[in-house]
């Protein structure tokens, strides 16, 4: 008899952030937004949210959103909490993508990534194949500790990022931990490379 493995993907675009520079007002903003799950499932349930906290860092501007510059930090938390009924074995990819201002767009080939850090926990999280995977299976209705509580921005970054903007994808994928594995790092059914997953 074989057993299907129960998967949920979610993509969560965590924070957009407006990179700052000198004296120009330009602004950070966050947003959420959730891929509707692939799996609906009669005996039991996969389902995610993220849990993550309001930004604080750079300058609070009216609006609300923050104004970040080179050398700064912006706390902020990101976790995930299982609300459905099956335990869960969890998987994240942080994936960030800067989009440079319209003067700047020919300089688009030396972005340089390194240059945005985030403080990964490496104690609850295994860092495997470019994703970070929650150490133990995640009962229902609990949270994870978070993934980062920081996103850290270098002193070094130079002027071609003025007004860029940095937007940081989230994507979870779960998949049931009941008779699958003796641990997140053996278990099966994670997403395939056609539906975004490892290649």
């Amino acid at each position: 008899m074989s057993s299907t493995k129960f998967k949920l993907i979610a993509v969560i675009v965590t924070l957009v952030i407006t990179l700052a520079f000198f004296l120009h007002s330009t602004f950070a903003y966050f947003t959420d937004a959730v891929v509707t799950p692939k799996s609906v499932i009669a005996t039991g349930s996969t389902s995610v949210e993220i849990v993550q906290s309001e930004p604080v860092g750079g300058e609070q501007m009216p609006d609300g959103s923050l104004r970040i510059m080179p050398g700064q930090i912006v706390e902020k938390t990101v976790s995930i909490k299982n609300t459905g009924t099956l335990p869960l074995y969890v998987r994240v990819k942080v994936a960030p993508n800067i989009v440079l201002a319209e003067a700047y767009e020919a300089y688009a080939n030396e972005i340089d990534y390194s240059l945005i850090g985030f403080d990964f926990d490496q104690t609850n999280w295994l860092y495997q194949d470019g994703y970070y995977h929650y150490r133990i299976s995640l009962l229902s209705e609990k949270q994870a500790e978070s993934l980062f509580t920081q996103i850290q921005f270098s002193r070094q970054m130079g002027n071609i990022y003025k007004d860029a903007k940095l937007f940081v994808t989230v994507r979870i994928e779960v998949v049931q931990a009941n008779n699958n594995g003796d641990s997140v790092l053996t278990a099966t059914g994670w997403a395939v490379a056609s539906e975004g997953g490892a290649v």
